[in-house]
């Protein structure tokens, strides 16, 4: 396994060794843990809540912390919609996004740099804070369309183990599968964010827009209720909201809270990969053929989006009437 080095009569461990195969590793590699901190009235409130920090060998930290994120901040909502005998579930964060996010935040930081992994639960985001930063080969346009062209693999023997642990798949697949995963749980899209230095990455999970504490209240305008709502984490809910809405009144009511979160899903992607067709929606949100067809029909319907080019070869985009209103 080529963990140790030296001599017969005086071999020591290497670096690998006493991270995965040492339950102390902070005695060699100072502040090789994981920071957990809940903020429920966001950053800069003085009030927070410090979670018992994790330790231990690589593997164990991503358990660990997996574990306690399942059990301080993961939430599932059921919903019975009214054209289906199944239920629409989804989860505040989907579990396969934050474990990609924190499994990345270990694989990839620099063990050099004296600063924990820091995770931080906000009202309306999880962050995974790494403040060694990603590998200089990275590029931040690369980061942000989710494919990562030039590699370097700032630890690889680790990523090694964690592929045998099946933790990872260590081919660049992370940042796509944590893409793919929210767009699959209607989440909105996740944001990496660094600096000109790469002295930090932070990964950011946005809650599910049905976890905002103001969805009862965007319930009630959606069946008429006249409330004074302020929709400013996703703008595309204007077209959904109170009488001005472009789709309210129009289908009677039809409309449940599910669907409109679907919805407003369909319409984040076409906007931000425009010329989108059918077959990719289906495969980057994750629902049956009829649903898709269902949804991309009502959008049609109300003039927020149209089909563009060849039945084979074209995809859909936001129409003049929906871009027009989200410049206002």
């Amino acid at each position: 396994m080529d963990l140790v080095s030296g001599t017969d009569e005086l071999l020591y461990p290497k670096n690998v060794a006493l991270m995965m195969f040492n339950y102390r590793p902070e005695k060699f590699f100072p502040y090789s843990r994981i920071e957990t901190v809940e903020f429920p009235n966001g950053l800069g409130d003085p009030v927070f809540y410090e979670k018992p920090a994790i330790t231990g060998p690589v593997y164990l930290q991503i358990q660990k912390a997996l574990a306690q994120l399942e059990s301080i901040a993961l939430k599932e909502r059921i919903y019975k919609l009214p054209d289906r005998a199944e239920a629409e579930r989804v989860w505040n964060y989907p579990f396969r996004a934050l474990e990609e996010s924190v499994v990345n935040a270990l694989y990839h930081r620099n063990w050099e740099v004296r600063e924990p992994v820091e995770i931080r639960i906000l009202p309306d985001c999880i962050e995974i804070v790494n403040r060694g930063g990603p590998d200089r080969s990275v590029k931040m346009e690369e980061l942000q369309k989710g494919i990562i062209h030039n590699r370097r693999y700032r630890n690889r023997r680790i990523g090694d183990f964690l592929k045998e642990l099946d933790m990872t798949e260590g081919r660049g697949t992370g940042i796509p599968i944590i893409r793919k995963e929210m767009a699959k749980n209607g989440s909105p899209e996740p944001r990496f964010e660094t600096d000109e230095n790469h002295s930090y990455f932070i990964t950011t999970l946005p809650i599910h827009p049905a976890f905002f504490e103001r969805v009862d209240a965007l319930n009630g305008a959606i069946k008429g209720e006249e409330q004074s709502i302020q929709i400013t984490d996703n703008k595309y809910y204007m077209f959904f909201v109170g009488s001005g809405g472009a789709i309210n009144g129009v289908i009677n009511g039809a409309l449940n809270e599910a669907v409109i979160n679907e919805l407003v899903n369909v319409l984040r992607i076409i906007h931000n990969q425009k010329g989108i067709n059918r077959i990719e929606l289906i495969e980057r949100i994750g629902k049956a053929k009829t649903t898709i067809e269902r949804y991309l029909k009502i959008l049609k319907e109300n003039n927020l989006i149209e089909y563009r080019g060849a039945k084979k070869t074209g995809g859909y985009f936001l129409s003049e009437y929906a871009l027009d209103k989200l410049k206002n």
